[in-house]
């Protein structure tokens, strides 16, 4: 779409595109393709994920502390349930046989790891970008 207005943000060029964001005319120098947005919004996108990224990865971290407390506060319930049995307290599974047990503490850990590295992965991705 071609404008006959100059480029807000460098005043020479004659205006190609249209920020979505902040609704600037912009030329093809001053406009990342990629992101669909002028420079200038892009750089403050940027700029708001990097100051972010520390606090968002610390309640993450906080979020799995508390879900691994409150697994090892359902599994000191275990006195109190008939040997054999399987209490489902969701998203808890609480079992007494040994072996199964083992088994699903096994998966919980693998589930946590693969959220904690898909989190850590995503996180990272934003931030080089």
């Amino acid at each position: 779409m071609e404008h006959s207005e100059y480029c807000e943000i460098c005043g020479v060029e004659k205006s190609v595109y249209r920020c979505p964001s902040c609704g600037r005319v912009v030329c093809r120098e001053h406009f990342n393709i990629n992101e669909r947005v002028c420079v200038e919004c892009y750089e403050a996108r940027k700029e708001v994920t990097i100051e972010n990224v520390g606090s968002i990865m610390l309640a993450g971290i906080l979020s799995i502390i508390a879900i691994l407390l409150l697994f090892i506060g359902f599994t000191f319930i275990l006195d109190t349930i008939p040997s054999g049995s399987v209490v489902v307290i969701f998203p808890f599974i609480v079992i007494t046989d040994k072996l199964a047990g083992i088994v699903v503490a096994f998966i919980y850990a693998v589930i946590l790891l693969v959220i904690m590295l898909l989190f850590v992965r995503y996180f990272a991705k934003n931030v080089v970008s």
